[in-house]
């Protein structure tokens, strides 16, 4: 048994010749001097490097030993973190912000849709009037046409003006309203009072205004 142990156990240092012998290849001291090649003999360990003997009661101890305490895993378990629950005041500001914000993208959407139609009406009165233009020597009754063109053109200008006006005097009176302005300059409150004014200016456009 000792030899079988011994020739499974490798020797640290140890290299095998081309000729097949083993040696422990010479050295160098602290010194500077060199230690000896020194043959070894096939299969032999010394007593100091052959590693003691366990039993089988031994081994298993130390196995137990190794092993996490009962009840424990070796590897590590996440845990997912709990999903934090709003308060009710924090759901009613997370609606009301939802709210406003698709509030204005429909205002958004319709005041590009009142700039498209203008744009578009503008477009067609520029193009009625240079055909008309064309007709004016032939016909006289061209030139009351192009009276009545030029003044729903004034009217439809007016009329975006008045538009944004407005809605510049609802983004004021809103962030007083929120909070958001609490100091408004003395140009804004002068803003604020024409409202009426500008109202009234559309209805005798014969435009409504949709506050």
């Amino acid at each position: 048994n000792q030899l079988k142990m011994a020739s499974a156990i490798q020797r640290e240092n140890v290299v095998r010749k081309k000729d097949g012998s083993l040696c422990i290849p010479e050295t160098q001291r602290q010194d500077g001097s060199w230690r000896k090649e020194r043959k070894v003999k096939e299969g032999y360990i010394p007593p100091d490097e052959v590693p003691a003997y366990k039993t089988r009661g031994q081994i298993e101890k130390e196995t137990i030993a190794s092993l996490p305490p009962p009840g424990m895993t070796s590897t590590i378990e996440y845990i997912a973190p709990k999903p934090t629950t709003k308060s009710k005041s924090q759901k009613k500001a997370e609606k009301r912000k939802e709210k406003k914000r698709l509030a204005k993208e429909k205002e958004s959407a319709l005041d590009s849709q009142v700039d498209l139609l203008t744009e578009t009406t503008l477009k067609l009165q520029v193009a009625s009037k240079k055909k008309n233009e064309e007709k004016t020597e032939s016909d006289p009754s061209t030139a009351e046409q192009q009276v009545e063109l030029d003044s729903e053109k004034d009217k439809l200008k007016k009329t975006r003006t008045l538009r944004k006006k407005l809605k510049q005097i609802r983004e004021l009176e809103s962030k007083i309203a929120s909070g958001a302005l609490p100091n408004p300059e003395p140009e804004q409150l002068v803003k604020i009072s024409k409202k009426d004014e500008l109202i009234s200016e559309l209805a005798l456009l014969g435009v409504d205004y949709d506050d």
